[in-house]
């Protein structure tokens, strides 16, 4: 778990890394996440597994999970 006090800091560290590999950011995963939300979808149906994991996989791999 990260302290409250380290949060700025570990935050900034992972902005700077996932700007570094844009366009596989999770600032524009963030986008369509809300964007399929506000239609009142979710990312896991059959409408949009596909799409979500086609996003999501690239992203994943450049944080080695």
């Amino acid at each position: 778990m990260i302290s409250a006090s380290d949060f700025p800091n570990k935050y900034g560290l992972f902005e700077k890394s996932d700007l570094d590999n844009f366009p596989n950011t999770f600032h524009e995963f963030w986008s369509y996440k809300l964007k399929v939300e506000e239609k009142s979808g979710h990312l896991l149906d059959s409408t949009h597994f596909n799409e979500t994991t086609r996003k999501l996989g690239p992203i994943l791999k450049i944080w080695r999970w």
